[in-house]
């Protein structure tokens, strides 16, 4: 039994260094939260205490734990310290997590997992705290998923298989759901998407090419209608109020990227 515990644990450690590695990453993204959409640095000032302004020490600011210990509260003020901060750190590692258990046999798809993965977790918490996708984040990711495609394992093999499908995928991720919204807006007399979602569309569409963006759409669509329904026959969404989009896309792409049968574009081409 001992010797079986202590291989357990051995085995383990890789997994549960990359919970680790995805917490702190966590606690990095929860500073991009709150900064970027408001324009501020990232770096300056130090993390500090949002309702007293006290920059936090270091032992205060150790992720996940120090809100265990702290019991949620600042040690200055004691004012409740925000949920987001243990909840984005524990979804991070977690997804670090897992993607490390799928993808640990090849180092290329794994880096592509965690960056795609963080990438969605940031712009997932921010639409749903301040409903917009914003263009200092979407628009450098569409510049950077373009420069590196061709080091894309999720594209195809070779450069210009590759950059096709980059391309494709931009055009056809961004085009769909560009049309998708032009659609709604008519026949709402609305707007029905923002411009942030159609360039995430797009973004999405060049890191996993058109066939997986256009599954993680459909997939997305479904959750996304789905909780609205829900939440409005529940009496707690109205027909006349926002429901940010942005989640629901990125959840829809993380899914088709572990589980590519969950897509129909998959069954089309082996059937």
């Amino acid at each position: 039994m001992y010797p079986n515990t202590v291989l357990f644990i051995f085995q383990s450690l890789p997994l549960v260094s990359f919970f680790l590695i995805g917490l702190c990453i966590g606690s990095f993204l929860n500073v991009c939260i709150l900064r970027l959409p408001e324009g501020l640095s990232i770096i300056k000032p130090p993390s500090r205490c949002p309702k007293c302004k006290t920059p936090l020490k270091w032992f205060d600011n150790i992720p996940l734990l120090s809100y265990l210990i702290l019991r949620g509260r600042c040690r200055h003020c004691e004012n409740p310290i925000s949920w987001q901060y243990p909840a984005v750190e524990v979804l991070t590692g977690l997804y670090f997590a897992f993607a490390f258990s799928q993808f640990s046999t090849d180092p290329l798809r794994l880096i592509w997992a965690l960056c795609l993965g963080a990438f969605c977790i940031l712009l997932s918490v921010i639409d749903i705290r301040t409903m917009t996708l914003p263009d200092r984040i979407v628009l450098p990711a569409i510049a950077l998923f373009g420069f590196v495609a061709y080091i894309n394992p999720w594209l195809g093999d070779g450069w210009k298989e590759r950059a096709g499908n980059m391309l494709t995928g931009f055009v056809v991720g961004g085009g769909i759901l560009y049309a998708m919204g032009w659609l709604g807006s008519y026949i709402l007399k609305k707007d029905a998407l923002g411009g942030g979602d159609i360039k995430l569309m797009a973004a999405l569409g060049m890191a996993l090419g058109w066939d997986r963006a256009m599954d993680g759409l459909f997939i997305g669509s479904i959750f996304s209608g789905l909780l609205g329904l829900s939440l409005q026959l529940s009496g707690r969404l109205s027909r006349q109020s926002p429901m940010p989009y942005g989640p629901f896309l990125c959840a829809g792409c993380l899914a088709v990227l572990f589980c590519p049968k969950l897509g129909f574009i998959y069954w089309l081409r082996i059937n």
